[in-house]
């Protein structure tokens, strides 16, 4: 068609064509007036349609090179946000995801035109911009649009107001696209738009998310009854509902009139009619999963996880992480490599029902911000053997940036020993240099610690998490002080049970009437259909607005042979104060009533403990750990001074001795903790 083009020109003006019958217009002789330069009428409406036409055109002076390359170019964030999801062109994901507070501006990332300016389904309140070098920036989900069609916008310019406009919107944030030649190109490749994971745990924006949490904890009475209407209001539509008169309930008090007390064996006729496949048993609908969890008397629970409930669970561990961020300014751990340590994410099915571990089932949740950050790999995680699996997370991070890592602490001292035989370092700090964070749950640390900032080889902060099966409970959001902050406003209504000497259920109390210093049984409803349910845990206020707790131990773990119902706090603030006093190392230990003393004598209590490094003096460091718990325990030292008990006796477990015997009782995953104490022996029978 070129070639055509020209010859036609050649000919015409070589005389071989006649040119086209054109009017000629007369031969100027006189200089042009006012009048003559005026735009005519039809000359007025070509201008303005050329104009509207050129303002969606890209630059015809721009080079090939020039449109191509957006090195040279420096980019206007358009959000200050949490990154929410990342780009992923092969699931249709052609941009970003950025959350953040309501009514915030959204900025345009560099000069251009608007040309569009609209509502779509999918996407709600839209506005594209074109800008120069074929480069084309789109605004999803806005809440209002600032400008129309043909604008002309300078970089950082408001154009939208931050929405949740849209189908396709699950929350307020924006959905940004970069497209360059027509084709979708990821925005963090792109230089000053970098949504790296630093711009996820940005201080502003964790500051931002820890003001609204605690804006709520500081009104836990008002914010709990909140819940309570959400669930109700559901729970009203359920099988369950229906057996129970939810529809009538309004109120704490008429809760406890319509809900008695159940613990998994009582809420079990429920739950297998999940499992059947029935719906709108204890919660809307039929759950997402189920969670498999070891019971002490009821062998396996499977604990419903619902789309609702699901929140709770990654949310809160997110709120975690940003409160510390937001209560020390450090996010030095967001710019390197984090380790979880948890369950396989391959999840099994149970009935119709995808079930597995609690943090295999989170592992399949994963933000796509946190992917190319997290390790183990997915291979990894899936390995069934606990030791093999350990023994491949060390392979696969010992050359890696390993900043945050997470689990329970006596998983996480294996790693660290295997991880230092196989590098030949001395510290872990030596293999990690910039390990920062230590996150952990379901065990109090304090035992643990002095033998973990030996391996580290130094003092590294730790965060403390609550999460359970049935729910995240509470976690550590401030530094110099002890407590966790309950989660009170993510979809779980708390009840309270006084704890006596004796164990013996007194009043339901809700968070309005607990006291701070008093021991409590911790009753959940949640928005996975669990109600009045006993998790079987046990915690001490320390402080009421806002709500904070310490784990106190478990409802069912606890020696009371005699009638000193020692519990999990005791123990372990007693073995505490003796490794202050007498220096040593200890990797795990448990605790039990001896009623039948093979050598004859006063019974006693028998402690089982594993030593990384001893106490000097054995004896001394078992008088030592007797006086603490009395002090602590009125009832056990009164026992004492009466002659009904001999002080305790320790008995040392060989290394490697309680994973040996976890092992053995399919006991060696992520999740599973070693009991601390126990009411008879049958969880230390073995360990000797």
């Amino acid at each position: 068609m070129h070639a055509a083009y020209t010859e036609n020109l050649r000919r015409i003006f070589s005389g071989e064509l006649s040119p086209d019958s054109v009017k000629q217009l007369p031969r100027i002789t006189s200089a042009p007036g006012t009048e003559d330069l005026a735009a005519s009428p039809a000359d007025s409406a070509f201008r303005q349609r050329t104009a509207k036409d050129e303002q969606y055109s890209l630059s015809e002076t721009a080079t090939d090179h020039e449109r191509r390359d957006l090195a040279g170019l420096i980019f206007f964030s358009p959000l200050r946000g949490v990154v929410t999801d990342t780009y992923a062109h092969k699931e249709g994901h052609f941009g970003i995801d950025l959350a953040t507070k309501a009514n915030e501006p959204v900025k345009a990332c560099l000069e251009g035109t608007v040309v569009l300016a609209s509502w779509t389904a999918d996407g709600g309140y839209v506005l594209n911009v074109q800008h120069p070098g074929e480069l084309l920036s789109v605004y999803k989900h806005n809440a209002v649009l600032l400008k129309k069609t043909g604008d002309r916008v300078k970089a950082g310019e408001a154009i939208a107001i931050v929405g949740n406009s849209g189908e396709l919107s699950d929350g307020p944030h924006l959905h940004f696209e970069l497209w360059l030649a027509g084709k979708a190109v990821g925005p963090a490749a792109v230089h000053g738009l970098s949504m790296s994971l630093k711009s996820a745990f940005a201080k502003p924006y964790a500051r931002l998310v820890t003001k609204a949490v605690m804006q709520r904890a500081l009104d836990p009475v008002r914010t709990q009854q909140k819940v309570l209407r959400k669930l109700l209001k559901q729970g009203a539509r359920t099988a369950f509902g229906k057996d129970h008169g939810l529809k009538e309930v309004h109120d704490h008090a008429s809760l406890i009139k319509a809900l008695p007390l159940r613990d998994y064996e009582g809420l079990r006729p429920y739950v297998e009619r999940v499992i059947a496949g029935e719906r709108d048993v204890l919660w809307p609908g039929q759950p997402l999963y189920l969670c498999k969890t070891s019971g002490t008397t009821s062998g396996a629970k499977y604990i419903p996880i619902t789309k609702e409930s699901l929140p709770n669970h990654i949310g809160s561990a997110r709120r975690a992480l940003l409160a510390y961020v937001a209560r020390t300014g450090n996010a030095d751990f967001v710019g390197g490599k984090m380790i979880f340590l948890q369950g396989s994410p391959v999840l099994d099915k149970k009935g119709a029902i995808p079930m597995g571990r609690l943090s295999g089932i989170v592992a399949n949740h994963v933000p796509k911000y946190l992917l190319k950050n997290r390790l183990p790999s997915y291979a990894v995680n899936t390995i069934a053997d606990w030791e093999t699996k350990v023994d491949a997370i060390v392979d696969e991070t010992l050359h890696e940036d390993m900043r945050l890592i997470s689990g329970i602490p006596a998983w996480v001292q294996m790693y660290f020993e295997r991880l230092l035989l196989k590098s030949g370092k001395r510290t872990v700090r030596e293999v990690f240099p910039n390990f920062s964070l230590f996150v952990y749950g379901g065990v109090n640390y304090q035992p643990y610690r002095s033998r973990m900032e030996a391996l580290i080889g130094a003092k590294v902060p730790a965060l403390e998490l609550f999460p359970a099966s049935e729910g995240f409970i509470a976690y550590q959001d401030q530094r110099e002080e002890e407590g966790m902050l309950l989660v009170i406003d993510n979809g779980i209504y708390f009840e309270f049970i006084p704890q006596s000497g004796t164990g013996a259920k007194t009043d339901r109390l809700s968070l309005a009437e607990v006291q701070v210093g008093v021991n409590y049984a911790l009753v959940l409803h949640t928005n996975a259909g669990l109600w009045g349910y006993e998790i079987g845990d046990t915690v001490r206020f320390i402080s009421l607005s806002p709500p904070r707790v310490v784990v106190t131990g478990r409802t069912k773990h606890f020696t009371s042979a005699f009638g000193e119902h020692v519990i999990g706090e005791e123990v372990e603030g007693a073995l505490r104060d003796a490794m202050h006093a007498l220096p040593c190392e200890v990797t795990e230990f448990t605790m039990a009533p001896q009623l039948s003393p093979p050598g004859g004598g006063l019974p006693y209590h028998e402690w089982f403990i594993e030593f990384a490094a001893p106490p000097a003096d054995l004896s001394r460091f078992a008088a030592s750990v007797d006086t603490a718990l009395q002090m602590r325990n009125p009832y056990y030292k009164d026992l004492i001074t009466g002659s009904v008990l001999r002080p305790l006796v320790i008995t040392s477990v060989q290394r490697g001795g309680f994973a040996a015997w976890m092992k053995a009782r399919g006991m060696n995953d992520a999740q599973s903790k070693m009991p601390r104490l126990a009411n008879d022996r049958k969880y230390v029978e073995g360990l000797g």
